[in-house]
């Protein structure tokens, strides 16, 4: 009897070695593609996620979905890129934090065999496969055009930008300044860089307005930035005064245009770059040769005029 009773136990546990064999092995029959965004929870980078989910049921392919702590967090993003690794991802695309501080473990999972996909923002790494973005230079040139046509007479800005590591901050922020140098009535009073949260981005640029009185314009270049700048010209009442030309939209945004907090978005299109991200990583994987190294996927001017337009409505609203 305790012999039967053992031999069970012994078949129990095999067919449960079995099982548990063949779920590994299901797990990675099919393409797992490790999408690490800055940060998972902002409303930009949730429309991301939409695309890569849109992408994912499309093309069969298993995703997850994690990002940092922060947008200032790059330690825990690289911690994220050394886990995909060692689950198997057969590509990570990666919107990147710090341009320079997550090369060494890029590299480690290219010597694994890990394709790279960039969207949203660069990195120092030269075996990126595709890179997909907006272009960021253009962007920040594009917001000074915006300023200059709103404004007339004396400009006095103020920028308010986003982690200075960040590549897409960067390329915001020189478009910009390069732009306003050619106009001799611009002057750029300050430039901050505040922490991607809302209640933090408030409070500096409220203590920047406070600080210098004369800004009478300021450029915000991300959605925390931007959601920033339009609470403080709210808190300070001063929507008649200052102007607020902004990247990146959400629905409290949006409706600070409405109300005149803001006067105008630069809208990019998340969505896009989560669903090209991912169509981009399988062409990796599959060995096609990519026929551009980056592929811009464009930004909408959004104002009150035009906010309700069907065109506005496809970037500025959020996807359900």
């Amino acid at each position: 009897m305790k012999s039967r009773v053992c031999k069970i136990s012994a078949i129990l546990v095999a067919l449960l070695l079995l099982l548990s064999g063949c779920a590994r092995q299901e797990v990675y029959e099919r393409t797992y593609i490790a999408v690490i965004p800055k940060y998972a929870h902002s409303s930009y980078f949730q429309e991301v996620a939409k695309g890569v989910n849109t992408a994912a049921i499309e093309y069969s392919v298993d995703t997850s979905f994690e990002g940092a702590k922060n947008e200032e967090d790059y330690q825990t993003q690289n911690d994220l890129i050394d886990r995909a690794v060692e689950a198997g991802a057969d590509a990570i695309v990666l919107s990147a934090i710090d341009y320079n501080k997550s090369v060494e473990h890029l590299e480690n999972a290219h010597k694994n065999g890990v394709k790279i996909v960039i969207i949203d923002s660069g990195v120092n790494y030269d075996k990126v496969y595709q890179t997909i973005e907006s272009d960021n230079y253009e962007t920040g040139k594009q917001t000074a055009e915006e300023m200059l046509n709103l404004k007339t007479g004396e400009i006095q800005v103020g920028i308010i930008n986003f982690d200075e590591n960040s590549a897409n901050g960067i390329e915001r922020e020189r478009g910009f300044r390069e732009r306003m140098e050619q106009e001799d009535r611009v002057t750029i009073v300050a430039a901050i860089h505040t922490v991607s949260n809302v209640s933090d981005a408030t409070d500096e640029v409220v203590e920047l307005l406070r600080d210098n009185s004369e800004i009478n314009a300021l450029a915000a270049f991300n959605e925390f930035t931007s959601l920033g700048a339009g609470y403080a010209v709210k808190e300070l009442n001063l929507a008649q005064k200052v102007d607020v030309i902004a990247v990146d939209n959400s629905i409290p945004s949006i409706g600070m245009v409405e109300t005149g907090e803001i006067d105008i978005l630069l809208v990019q299109n998340p969505f896009a770059m989560g669903y090209l991200g991912i169509e981009s990583a399988l062409n990796a994987i599959n060995g096609i040769e990519a026929e551009e190294k980056i592929v811009y996927t464009g930004a909408m001017v959004v104002d009150k005029n035009n906010l309700y337009d069907v065109n506005s409505q496809r970037f500025a609203f959020p996807f359900d």
